[in-house]
């Protein structure tokens, strides 16, 4: 908004890590030891180096997106998957990006193309500037995290883990799932213009602040992290040629 960055600048355009923001499609977060049973059968995935021995984020954050359409102010976006050793059944995505004077909207979507009812969502993954921020939102549960950072238990907040008045990022260390947040959340800087408010229908959201880094990630998610293989997990099923949609929006306002 204007000359203040609302999302972190992208440093490597090769690199998902290093962009601003990236799909979660058709799963976020972990899936532990890279395998869940699905049906009676066992499925195994391609673990990622960056959670060893865990799969994580699924495939779309990896995958090249082509355009469907685009005029002046939105791009459509789609990705045809289909079965692979990242996930083993087909589906269609797609991405809407909307700009507006002083806000980007995600409207996003995955169609189950299989002849099954499958598990499947779409999230996303956006990194902000860490340098005097502050979060606030509202969720119903905390998840406390293992050290491979899968999730233990759902546990009544304290005001160590809580955001709901507002919290500096620099003040603490996650890599948290928050359980059934209000859908609404604010980030402030100090000494900023802007403020930046997020709205969205998904259900749960990950806070990711790590110590020795100048960013920190607010994800919406579609689901538990490592739904599949929780007897919690609350991953959508989706009938054959039904699709699961979500609808992100990141709004500046003035601080």
């Amino acid at each position: 908004m204007g000359d203040q960055h609302m999302l972190r600048p992208s440093v490597n355009i090769g690199d998902p890590l290093e962009m601003a923001s990236f799909p979660l499609v058709p799963y976020s977060n972990r899936i532990a030891e890279a395998r869940f049973d699905w049906e009676g059968a066992a499925f195994f995935l391609q673990p990622r180096k960056i959670a060893a021995p865990h799969a994580i984020h699924g495939v779309g954050w990896q995958r090249q997106w082509l355009t469907k359409s685009q005029s002046p102010n939105s791009v459509k976006l789609y990705l045809a998957h289909d079965s692979d050793s990242d996930w083993p059944w087909p589906f269609f995505a797609e991405q809407e990006i909307s700009v507006g004077p002083d806000s980007l909207k995600l409207d996003l979507s995955i169609r189950n193309i299989a002849d099954r009812n499958l598990p499947m969502g779409f999230g996303h993954h956006p990194y902000f500037d860490n340098a005097g921020a502050s979060l606030q939102f509202d969720a119903d549960v905390f998840y406390s995290a293992s050290k491979d950072g899968l999730p233990v238990k759902p546990e009544q907040q304290t005001s160590a883990t809580s955001y709901g008045h507002g919290k500096k990022i620099r003040d603490s260390q996650f890599d948290n799932l928050y359980g059934l947040w209000s859908g609404a959340a604010r980030i402030e800087w100090v000494d900023r213009e802007y403020a930046l408010e997020i709205d969205s229908d998904l259900p749960h959201a990950v806070v990711y602040t790590p110590a020795d880094e100048d960013y920190f990630c607010f994800e919406p998610v579609p689901h538990i992290n490592n739904a599949l293989n929780r007897a919690d997990g609350d991953m959508p099923i989706i009938a054959p040629g039904d699709s699961y949609t979500a609808s992100i929006t990141f709004r500046a306002v003035p601080a």
